[in-house]
C-alpha cells in the first residue's frame, strides 16, 4: 500500500472535540456588562458567534483593530439588544473575550489551537497510531513527504499525477481539521449587519457568513504538521508499556530546537504556527478559495459536519515570475 493511498484510512478517524487554550488575564466575567452572563448568553453565544465572524476573515493572521471591534459592537447588538455597551480596545468585554490575542495574530487562541495542536497534530497521530506500517519514524517521513509533495494532502481523490486529483480542500485531512471550528461555533447567530456583501436574509448561511478564513488556516495547519513531520523537525518516541501500567504511554511531538542568531539561543519558535512561519501560506490558500466552484464551498462545510457531532500555473499575462502554487489551485 503506497504512502498516498493511506489517506483513506483517515475516513474511519473522527476528532470529536478540540481543546480551547486560555492564558491568565487581569479582566474576569464579574468585570462584564451587567446582565450579560445572564441565560448563558455569553459562553453559548457571544462567543460563539464572533468567532464563526472571525472564521469568515480574509486574512486571519491580521484582523484590524478597527474590524475586530467592528465584529464585536455588531455581534454584541445582536445577541444583547437589551444590554447598551460601546466597544473600545482594551475594554473588559475585549479583554474577556480577546485575552488570549498575541503579538503575531488577531485570532482567539482557541481558533488558533483548534486548527493547530488539539486538532491537526491530533488527527494525524492518529493516523499513524493506527496503522503498524507507521510504526516508524522512516515511514512517517516519507508518508508526509508523499503528502506534502503536490499537495496532495488537499484533495478527497488522488490520482497517479497531479492533473488527476480531484477535491481540493476535502481530503479528511482538511475536513476534520476544519470541523473543529464548525464545532466551535455551535451555538452562533447570524449577525445580518456583517453578511457578505451582495447576499440576501435568503441566501444560505454559507454564502452569507463564508468560512474561507477558518478553512484556509485548517489547510495551513496540516501543510505544518506534515511539513515537520517529511524534514525531520520534530522529536518523536513511540508508545511505550511499562510494566505495571494498564495503558502505554501517549507519544508526543515536539519541533526540534534551533539555533536563534539573533539571541544566541535555541529555540523550537520555527515550528511555531504563527503569522511569521504560516502566514503567507494561509492566505494563498485563501486567495485558491475564492475561487471555488459555485456550490464547493456548502459541500465542503456540509461533509465536515460528518466529524462535527493538478496543479498549473496560474499567473496571468504580468504576473511575477514566482507564483505560489497555494494561490493557483483548481476546484475540478
Amino acid at each position: 500500500m503506497t504512502g498516498k493511498q493511506r489517506i483513506d484510512n483517515l475516513k474511519m478517524i473522527k476528532i470529536e472535540e478540540n481543546t480551547l487554550i486560555t492564558e491568565p488575564t487581569k479582566a474576569k466575567n464579574s468585570n462584564l456588562p451587567q446582565g450579560c452572563l445572564q441565560g448563558n448568553r455569553w459562553r453559548s453565544v457571544f462567543i460563539p458567534t464572533y468567532e464563526k465572524l472571525l472564521g469568515t476573515t480574509e486574512n486571519p493572521w491580521m484582523a484590524s483593530d478597527h474590524k475586530s471591534l467592528e465584529a464585536i459592537q455588531a455581534t454584541w447588538n445582536t445577541v444583547y439588544p437589551d444590554i447598551k455597551y460601546r466597544a473600545t480596545l482594551n475594554d473588559a468585554v475585549c479583554h474577556v473575550h480577546l485575552h488570549s490575542l498575541n503579538e503575531n495574530t488577531a485570532w482567539p487562541t482557541c481558533i488558533r489551537m483548534a486548527c493547530n495542536g488539539a486538532t491537526a497534530y491530533a488527527m494525524v497521530d492518529q493516523l499513524f497510531e493506527s496503522e503498524p506500517d507507521f510504526s516508524t519514524y522512516e515511514a512517517r517521513q516519507e508518508f508526509s513527504k508523499s503528502m506534502v509533495s503536490d499537495l496532495a494532502f488537499l484533495y478527497a481523490n488522488l490520482g497517479d499525477k497531479i492533473s488527476d486529483y480531484r477535491g481540493v480542500f476535502r481530503s479528511p485531512f482538511i475536513l476534520q481539521t476544519f470541523a473543529s471550528h464548525l464545532n466551535s461555533i455551535n451555538g452562533a447567530i447570524n449577525v445580518e449587519a456583517l453578511r457578505a456583501p451582495g447576499t440576501h436574509e435568503q441566501s444560505s448561511d454559507t454564502d452569507k457568513f463564508p468560512p474561507l478564513g477558518a478553512l484556509a488556516m485548517s489547510a495551513a495547519a496540516i501543510e505544518r504538521i506534515l511539513t515537520l513531520w517529511a524534514n525531520h523537525k520534530v522529536h518523536w518516541e513511540p508508545k511505550i508499556q511499562r510494566s505495571g501500567q494498564a495503558k502505554p504511554i501517549k507519544s508526543y511531538l515536539k519541533p526540534i530546537p534551533k539555533l536563534n542568531k539573533a539571541t544566541g539561543k535555541e529555540t523550537g519558535s520555527h515550528g511555531n504556527f504563527s503569522e511569521t512561519n504560516w502566514g503567507t501560506v494561509t492566505r494563498n490558500y485563501h486567495t485558491s478559495m475564492k475561487k471555488l466552484q459555485l456550490g464547493t464551498l456548502e459541500d465542503i462545510v456540509e461533509q465536515a459536519q460528518v466529524y462535527v457531532k493538478g496543479s498549473s500555473r496560474c499567473g496571468s499575462e504580468g504576473d511575477s515570475d514566482e507564483v505560489d502554487p497555494r494561490a493557483c489551485l483548481m476546484d475540478i
